[in-house]
């Protein structure tokens, strides 16, 4: 059991790092070949690439070689590293693909610049009062590089990592996508922050689960970087990493419902109650019998890589596993039960997401997986045979995968790689090849990726601590894109200290 728990945390914190020891411990280090290392040590595709509409057929994709080729009127440039460190960054203005959202012209260039080296995004989540605003969970590892940047910069930049490192490693900054240059607030944690969530009905809230298995929620209106509560630790709640945390129910009457990597559930009141947990238990499968473990059996405990709720459907928790199973969880007042689970993948599963079609729609009972199989599954929960799609064009890791939530393209899935690439797919027209595809992160891996609510934009974390904003027209799926590191030289001028209550060097200020 304690083998299994320390497996599936080990399995997590990998998740986040794009590590190459992912082979040393899953044993899963064949098929890349010369080919791919040479396409990796290219350098950066370029993030403004142009893709063509679905099922037209104008393509973008990397040739393995070091090259791009593209398929029909696709438009693809090129950026390699020693341009980079000129590019301009992002700016405000009109917006593109019908967003709120100021992004480059054809003619502009962006900003790719590596602040802290082993900042890796764990997690990411959109929110806020208008949903502009993301917010990105940092486990901070290591000092800062110096990337080239030097100066007031750089020193901020260190001074953010020094802080981190003093806190416990854990750092949660809220960005606005109509905004570069400073967070609008900078959070920390006295442990790496694995899993963040907006409070549904409290938009100034943030919700965080730690490696060290507390739950912490800041107020983002006070300007303070602590949370305004944790829990305890105890043998009745968490001791291990945090990777699910669902709100369920409605604004008048909700709860907080969060699972670690030992399989471990805990309810609790509401996010701002945490002193102690309504209910706790250790879910467990009866292998023997395949059903939810009763006392007496030999039961294995569920090694819990990531966790959601249908949309909709509060009382249902669905786990992704280390060993590649799904698992569907029940909530019912102070009892929680596994009532089925799904042979899903050969290796770990990185991520599982229902489509987000509320409860009623026709894809309500659909889900997305993403493994370290190298594949992405879509499933149906009442399908006689579950698996109904099956991409598997990836030449390494799948981190992360995430249903489109514009009603006009429900089949559209954004994926995210350890070889650094963001693609686009369509569940029905290809299985193989995606729509179109852009590297972000030469040597990393597209750790997290989010679509904004109205299926505008697409937003992925990467292994460096990179954020990547792309914008995606519904007309056309034109992808522009534009990156931005999360510790640039803007946070310069005590912009940390301050973040949450002054305006920063973007001009940008947390409205909440």
């Amino acid at each position: 059991m304690a083998s299994l728990r320390r497996v599936s945390g080990a399995v997590q914190r990998l998740l986040s790092s794009g590590s190459a020891e992912w082979d040393l411990l899953l044993g899963l280090d064949g098929g890349r070949d010369a080919a791919a290392a040479a396409d990796d040590e290219d350098g950066l595709a370029a993030v403004l690439s142009r893709v063509g509409r679905m099922g037209a057929g104008a393509v973008s994709r990397s040739d393995g070689e070091g090259g791009s080729r593209s398929r029909g009127h696709a438009d693809v440039g090129r950026v390699d590293g020693a341009e980079r460190s000129a590019r301009k960054g992002p700016r405000r203005g009109g917006a593109a693909g019908g967003g709120a959202v100021g992004w480059p012209g054809e003619d502009e260039d962006v900003t790719l610049v590596h602040g802290l080296g082993r900042a890796a995004v764990a997690d990411m989540a959109w929110g806020g009062r208008q949903g502009q605003h993301i917010a990105a969970a940092y486990a901070v590892t290591g000092r800062a590089n110096s990337s080239g940047g030097g100066g007031a910069g750089q020193a901020s930049v260190e001074a953010i990592a020094a802080a981190a490192e003093a806190a416990g490693g854990g750092v949660v900054a809220v960005w606005s996508v109509a905004a570069s240059g400073s967070p609008l607030a900078l959070l920390t944690a006295d442990a790496p922050v694995t899993s963040v969530e907006w409070h549904p009905f409290a938009p100034a809230l943030l919700i965080g689960g730690l490696d060290s298995g507390r739950i912490a929620t800041w107020d983002t209106r006070t300007g303070d970087r602590a949370p305004v509560t944790m829990t305890s630790l105890s043998r009745d709640v968490h001791c291990h990493p945090v990777f699910g945390i669902v709100v369920t129910g409605t604004a008048a009457a909700h709860s907080l419902a969060s699972v670690s990597s030992d399989g471990r559930l805990c309810t609790w009141p509401e996010p701002t109650r945490l002193a102690e947990p309504s209910f706790s238990t250790a879910l467990e499968w009866d292998e023997s019998a395949g059903r939810a473990a009763h006392m007496g059996s030999l039961a294995l405990p569920l090694g819990v890589t990531c966790a959601t709720s249908p949309p909709g459907a509060g009382s249902l928790l669905t786990l992704g596993a280390a060993d590649g199973n799904i698992y569907e969880a029940t909530l019912s007042g102070r009892h929680a039960e596994v009532r089925s689970r799904i042979g899903a993948h050969s290796a770990p599963v990185s991520s599982v997401q229902h489509h987000p079609g509320g409860a009623g729609d026709a894809c309500s009972e659909t889900m997305l997986t993403s493994s370290l199989d190298w594949t992405v599954r879509v499933w149906s929960r009442r399908a006689a045979v579950p698996e109904v799609a099956r991409l598997d064009g990836f030449n390494d890791y799948v981190l992360d995968a995430s249903w489109c939530p514009a009603a006009s393209h429900p089949s559209l899935i954004a994926a995210g790689d350890n070889e650094g690439r963001l693609t686009l797919w369509s569940v029905g027209q290809s299985t193989t090849e995606p729509l179109g595809e852009t590297k972000l992160l030469p040597g990393g891996g597209v750790t997290k990726v989010r679509w904004a609510a109205d299926g505008n934009a697409v937003v992925a974390g990467d292994s460096a601590g990179g954020i990547h904003v792309l914008a995606v027209s519904q007309q056309g799926l034109d992808v522009r894109g534009v990156s931005a590191d999360p510790f640039r030289e803007a946070l310069a001028d005590g912009a940390f200290g301050r973040a949450g209550k002054d305006q920063g060097a973007g001009g940008s200020e947390l409205v909440v």
